[in-house]
Formats: C-alpha cells, structure tokens, sequence
C-alpha cells in the first residue's frame, strides 16, 4: 500500500506545535509506514530535526499533498466533555450517562 502524504498544518502557540511533535511520533509509531508527514506550523524550527516531518516550505509539491488542519482544542474539550458526563453518571449512581 502507498503511504499517504499529509501536511499537517497548525496556527497555534509553539506549545501546541510542541504537542503536535508527540502526536505525529505517535501516528507513525502506530502506523509503520502508513503516512509521510509534512507540517506548516507557526513554529517551524521545532520540526528542523525531527525524522518523522517534512518542513512544508521544504517540499517542492505541497500543494499535491492531503492537507490537515490540526488543532488540540476539540479533542481537548471533547475529552473534557467525556471526563463530565463520566462524573455526572457517577453521582447518579448509573455506569453510563
């Protein structure tokens, strides 16, 4: 199977795009082979020795690459809506909301 080709690109604050080098570390280490990793951040020089990313303003064909918008906020907030409905069926005394 051909790998996809992701450009990954985020306009948050550099600890966000800190956070983004962990999850692209995860997605290949979960998925061997599966993806090539290009990233435009707002905080590039965090990717300039990274092995998993390509620098987007390295790659001659980014535009021919599936582009992602990566932000942590939703799963942030999912995450803590999952976290309150857990607690809200605790206090009912019921396993599941």
């Amino acid at each position: 199977m051909k790998p996809r080709r992701l450009l990954l690109r985020n306009r948050q604050s550099p600890g966000d795009i800190v956070m983004l080098t962990a999850a692209v570390r995860d997605l290949h280490a979960q998925n061997p082979g599966r993806f090539i990793t290009a990233v435009d951040t707002t905080a590039m020089a965090l990717w300039d020795h990274n092995p998993l990313a390509r620098r987007s303003d390295r790659v001659s064909d980014a535009g021919s690459w599936e582009a992602v918008e990566w932000y942590f906020r939703g799963g942030v907030v999912e995450c803590l809506t999952e976290a309150q409905e857990a607690a809200a069926a605790m206090a009912r005394g019921s396993c599941a909301p």
